[in-house]
């Protein structure tokens, strides 16, 4: 859907190394890690992943752990409904939702 917005002549590659490198940077602006994590999911970058589980299950930066969340839903897989619920239960009702329909794509993926 969205990836198909991407111009054809870019390297999908770079882009998906430089958008793992924002992601996991501290030096960079919150809402360029933000962004980076949102393009690992929507380009399906399975490289990304172990970045995506620890930026979702982590509760330093919540934009981010919110952000991570979504994306985890895009390119994680059935070992990651444990973090999810995990996530949903943190008390913070956006995590939650966010959480919920995460872990409702993996399953769908998974024909449950």
């Amino acid at each position: 859907e969205r990836a198909s917005k991407i111009d054809p002549n870019m390297d999908r590659n770079l882009l998906s190394r430089k958008a793992v490198s924002c992601a996991v940077d501290n030096s960079c602006h919150l809402g360029t890690r933000i962004a980076a994590v949102q393009v690992c999911g929507v380009m399906g970058e399975k490289g990304a992943l172990s970045t995506v589980r620890d930026l979702a299950a982590s509760r330093d930066s919540i934009p981010l752990q919110m952000a991570a969340i979504h994306p985890l839903g895009q390119i994680g897989d059935s070992s990651d409904l444990n973090r999810l619920q995990n996530a949903a239960k943190s008390g913070n009702i956006y995590a939650k939702t966010a959480a919920e329909k995460a872990s409702s794509n993996i399953r769908a993926r998974n024909g449950e």
